[in-house]
């Protein structure tokens, strides 16, 4: 039998956080290097309870695909990616508070 093997890609996470002024964050971010027909999940958690998720679908151009959270409460959440087939960024604890984040 023969196998082949697909080559590793490599995905990069560019992340921006908007503070809004009722002390309600947005996460937003933009994955590169998604191929068709490969997806990918982003999330962020705050604890069990508490989480959210996008589902992204490459194409064939490996064009830029941009993502949201928003009305993300105060305190510690953690983004993450899950893209079977490529090497991405471990996740990343980004704390939100009422003037700043981390």
């Amino acid at each position: 039998m023969k196998t082949t093997l697909r080559a590793l890609g490599l995905l990069t996470i560019l992340i921006c956080i908007g503070l809004l002024t009722n002390a309600q964050s947005t996460i937003t971010g933009t994955v590169k290097g998604l191929r068709h027909p490969d997806s990918a999940i982003v999330r962020v958690q705050k604890n069990q309870f508490d989480f959210r998720f996008v589902k992204l679908r490459g194409d064939s151009q490996a064009a830029d695909l941009n993502f949201q959270f928003s009305n993300l409460s105060n305190g510690s959440w953690a983004l993450s990616i899950d893209a079977p087939g490529y090497r991405y960024p471990p996740a990343k604890v980004i704390a939100l508070n009422n003037n700043s984040s981390n």
